[in-house]
């Protein structure tokens, strides 16, 4: 699912890529630590992104998808850590449902929600996203 803005699209072929690889059954318990560590850093990435588009768009939503965002961060390191503490089977099938829940729901629902308000925004969005970029760099 496409909303419109490369930036936001290619996040979320990154984060599915990740999501792939902790899903993969061969992938080893060390590299499940790995990936899931770089799935959080980049999704922390992806939000601060798709916050700023809301900005620049006047999404009605930014509060409440902020506030979406910060939970999920939450429930994605909790569930981290309850990992990393029993590296059970059904604790990686049952981090791996909710992480495949997660995101096809963010992108389905909250982001496909967004493209509706970028109509005729391309050159704010970008030049917002470079900014965005600066400052991260710094």
């Amino acid at each position: 699912m496409k909303i419109g803005v490369e930036a936001i699209d290619n996040d979320h072929k990154v984060l599915i890529r990740l999501l792939n690889q902790i899903m993969n059954p061969s992938i080893h318990t060390a590299e499940i630590d790995t990936v899931v560590d770089e799935l959080l850093e980049y999704t922390a990435y992806h939000f601060q992104r798709e916050e700023m588009i809301m900005e620049v768009c006047e999404y009605p939503g930014l509060e409440e998808h902020r506030s979406l965002h910060k939970n999920l961060i939450e429930e994605v390191s909790e569930r981290m850590q309850l990992w990393r503490n029993n590296n059970a089977p059904e604790v990686r099938s049952q981090f791996c449902w909710f992480l495949q829940n997660w995101l096809f729901q963010h992108i389905m629902k909250e982001d496909n929600d967004i493209s509706l308000y970028i109509r005729g925004k391309d050159q704010a969005i970008k030049e917002a996203l470079k900014n965005l970029k600066s400052s991260i760099d710094k």
